[in-house]
């Protein structure tokens, strides 16, 4: 029997913790296709997908990708979903994103 080669790959972005991200990466979530298996509680939402061996956990200071992998670009892939849609939502809340930022 041929052995499988698995890449581990973990990403985790760390950030100032602030409780109203909470509600922020409960609606960011929801924009997430490929994760069918959710967890939610009062400290985070984990997203999984178990055949594809990766999970997004989603807290009020941080997020973590975490994936076990054969191919190293469907991770990439997947990092790069996760930091658009994650990191987009913090710059809102933040009101660091230009369309928010008001004129003087």
């Amino acid at each position: 029997m041929a052995k499988v080669l698995l890449y581990k790959t973990i990403f985790e972005v760390r950030y100032p913790s602030k409780l109203e991200f909470f509600n922020v990466f409960i609606a960011a979530a929801q924009a997430f296709d490929g994760y069918p298996d959710w967890e939610v509680s009062s400290l985070a939402v984990s997203l999984r997908n178990f055949e594809k061996r990766c999970s997004l956990n989603i807290q009020h200071n941080r997020f973590v990708y975490d994936q076990d992998s054969d191919d190293p670009s469907v991770t990439d892939k997947d990092i790069k979903e996760a930091l658009e849609k994650l990191v987009l939502s913090l710059i809102f809340l933040d009101g660091l994103h230009p369309a928010r930022q008001t004129r003087a």
